[in-house]
């Protein structure tokens, strides 16, 4: 649970540094919410973002819409959990498609804007999401919320059941002592979420402590 290192300023002296007081970040979960039964069209993760943590990671799994062809979208939520409907969401995602073609959603919008025309059918897997989401709500002034990460899944049978592959970014434009964000609603257009696995994390961010110890041989 050591490790030896020789320090070239004190003529090759060796010193350790305990496993412990290497770097050891980690996720902590915050909030989940499953539906299996497809009785909602969104949900909130209310009083989410605090203080606690400057990085969040959002996990979404098998997110299906209960009409074909659906996506799913954010917004954020203030200190009182009412929902942004404010055109100040910019979003920029590309996808590449098991077809050969490429697409993108690009633009100004009341809200975050993922995986467009998302299959209603359980075989094709529902739309599934890793995102980083930025919230230092240490310094309010300076910081806007913003959201980058991946997406895949499998668009409606009109189209042909193509497989995308995506890459997401948006944030939103005002910072964060404009709206005092603390949550998220996810919610689908049109009709219901029909299943879907959604987890938040809080990223513990990783430090280091040295301790040096001179070994005598």
């Amino acid at each position: 649970d050591k490790f030896l290192i020789s320090d070239s300023a004190a003529s090759g002296a060796l010193k350790y540094v305990e496993k412990q007081y290497l770097p050891s970040g980690s996720l902590v979960q915050i909030a989940r919410q499953t539906i299996t039964s497809g009785s909602s069209s969104g949900f909130e993760f209310q009083n989410c973002f605090t203080t606690t943590y400057k990085n969040y990671f959002l996990r979404i799994r098998n997110m299906r819409p209960s009409t074909d062809g659906e996506g799913y979208r954010m917004r954020i939520m203030t200190g009182t959990n009412s929902k942004v409907t404010a055109s100040v969401y910019r979003n920029a995602s590309f996808y590449q498609r098991s077809d050969g073609s490429t697409g993108t959603n690009a633009g100004t919008d009341d809200k975050f804007v993922f995986a467009n025309n998302v299959a209603s059918t359980q075989a094709m897997g529902g739309a599934n999401s890793s995102l980083w989401i930025s919230c230092d709500k240490s310094s309010t002034a300076n910081n806007s919320l913003k959201v980058n990460g991946t997406s895949s899944f499998t668009d409606q049978s009109s189209n042909g059941h193509r497989s995308h592959a995506g890459l997401n970014g948006s944030f939103i434009t005002d910072d964060l002592n404009t709206y005092n964000t603390t949550g998220l609603y996810i919610y689908v257009d049109a009709g219901n979420i029909t299943e879907g696995d959604f987890t938040l994390y809080g990223l513990v961010e990783a430090w280091v402590i040295i301790k040096f110890i001179v070994m005598v041989f």
